[in-house]
C-alpha cells in the first residue's frame, strides 16, 4: 500500500520571519534617513542661494542709490543743516531737534546736494532755485537739501540702513522755484507733520558695518574729514542667518561729487583799484564777478561826479583793468566800472581820483 504526506511545507505568502525583519529594517531606516538628510541639506542649500543672492541685490541697489544722489552732490558734510523735531537725530534717539552730525549720531554719511524739478532720472530736470518775491525774481543760489544716511538698530539688535532728507533753507518744500520734486523725511509715522512730507527710506537691512572714507583732488583719504573733499568711497558689509548657517557679503562704491553749483542771474558786484603815477596815464582795475558768462565791463568817467562818458577802448571789455586816456592834468574825474551779460548789468561800482601833473 502507497502512502502520501501530508506535512505541510513553508509558505513564503505568510510573510517575513521575525529574523528576516531584524535584519532589513535597520537597512530601510538608514537608507530613508539618508535620502531625508539629502533633502535637507539640499532646501538648506538653496535656502542659503537664494538668501545670499538677495544680500548681493539688496546691496547693490543701496550702493546705487548713494551714488545717484552723489551724482547731485555740492558738499560732503560732517554735520546737517539745523531741523526742528522729529527731523533730527543723535545717539540713542532718532527723531527729534537741532542738527544731525557723523560724530555724535547714527549718521554714517551726510551728502549736501542739489534739488531738481522732477525726478533726477529724468532727462526734463531741472535745477531748483530759491524764489525771490515769489517767483518772478530768481534768486542765484539752487535749492539744497540734506541727504542723511545712517544705521537703525532694531529690537533684535540687526542694523538697517535708511536715507533721510533734511532742508536748510525752509524746513517744508514749496519755497523754490519751482517747487522741488525732493521732500523732507522722517522716520514712518510722522509724515503729518509739518516738517515731514514723506517717510525715511529703508535701503538695507541685516547691515553688520558700514564704512566712509573721503578723497580730496590728489588722491588722498581720511575717513573722518569731509570739508573739502571731492569723492567718496563708502563700504557695505551685511550678513544673514539662513538654515543654521551665516550668508555674508560685501561691496563699495566710489562717487564724485559735482563741481560748484552754477549762478544764475546779473553779474555780483565790483571792487575798484586806481593807479596813478605822474606822467603816466591813471589805471582803473577791478575784481573778476560771478555770473552767466560771458561777462563784458563798461567803464565811465566824468567830472563833477558824475561818470557819465564811456572811455575809449574800455567798452565792454572782457578783461579787469583799463588804462585812463585823454584826461586833463590836475583835474578831479568819478570813475565807474559797470558789468553786464546776458541777465542783465551789476550796480555800478565807483570811486573818485584826481589825475597826476
Amino acid at each position: 500500500m502507497r502512502y502520501t504526506s501530508h506535512a505541510k511545507l513553508p509558505d513564503r505568502r505568510d510573510g517575513f520571519t521575525l529574523v528576516e525583519i531584524l535584519l532589513v529594517a535597520p537597512v530601510v531606516i538608514i537608507t530613508i534617513t539618508i535620502f531625508i538628510a539629502l533633502i535637507v541639506n539640499m532646501t538648506g542649500d538653496v535656502l542659503r542661494t537664494r538668501a545670499s543672492t538677495e544680500i548681493i541685490h539688496a546691496t547693490q541697489a543701496a550702493l546705487s542709490q548713494i551714488e545717484s544722489d552723489t551724482l547731485l552732490a555740492t558738499e560732503f558734510m560732517a554735520t546737517s543743516y539745523a531741523t526742528n523735531s522729529p527731523q533730527a537725530m543723535v545717539t540713542g534717539n532718532y527723531d527729534t531737534a537741532g542738527s544731525i552730525s557723523t560724530t555724535n549720531s547714527p549718521a554714517k554719511l551726510i551728502i549736501r546736494s542739489l534739488t531738481t524739478t522732477l525726478n533726477p532720472s529724468l532727462n526734463t530736470r531741472q535745477l531748483a532755485y530759491q524764489s525771490m518775491n515769489g517767483c518772478g525774481t530768481i534768486s542765484t543760489t539752487p535749492y539744497l537739501a540734506d541727504i542723511v544716511y545712517y544705521l537703525r538698530t532694531n529690537a533684535d539688535s540687526t542694523q538697517t540702513l535708511w536715507r533721510r532728507t533734511v532742508f536748510g533753507q525752509a524746513a517744508t518744500a514749496g519755497t523754490g522755484c519751482p517747487t522741488p520734486w525732493q521732500l523732507p523725511s522722517c522716520s514712518p509715522g510722522y509724515t503729518n507733520l509739518t516738517y515731514c512730507k514723506a517717510d525715511d527710506a529703508k535701503l538695507l537691512d541685516n547691515v553688520t558695518s558700514m564704512t566712509v572714507s573721503y578723497y580730496d583732488a590728489t588722491g588722498t583719504s581720511s575717513a573722518t574729514t569731509s570739508s573739502g573733499m571731492v569723492a567718496v568711497k563708502l563700504t557695505l558689509v551685511t550678513t544673514n542667518t539662513v538654515a543654521g548657517r551665516s550668508s555674508s557679503y560685501s561691496s563699495s562704491t566710489f562717487a564724485s561729487k559735482q563741481p560748484a553749483p552754477p549762478v544764475v542771474g546779473a553779474p555780483g558786484s565790483l571792487t575798484l583799484t586806481v593807479a596813478t603815477n605822474p606822467g603816466s596815464n591813471p589805471v582803473v582795475s577791478w575784481n573778476a564777478v560771478t555770473g552767466n558768462q560771458p561777462i563784458t565791463y563798461t567803464v565811465r568817467y566824468g567830472t563833477g561826479g558824475n561818470p557819465s562818458n564811456i572811455m575809449t577802448g574800455c567798452d565792454t571789455i572782457t578783461t579787469t583793468q583799463c588804462t585812463l586816456t585823454g584826461l586833463t592834468s590836475m583835474v578831479s574825474y568819478a570813475i565807474s566800472v559797470t558789468a553786464t551779460n546776458a541777465v542783465g548789468s551789476s550796480v555800478a561800482t565807483g570811486t573818485a581820483m584826481r589825475t597826476p601833473p
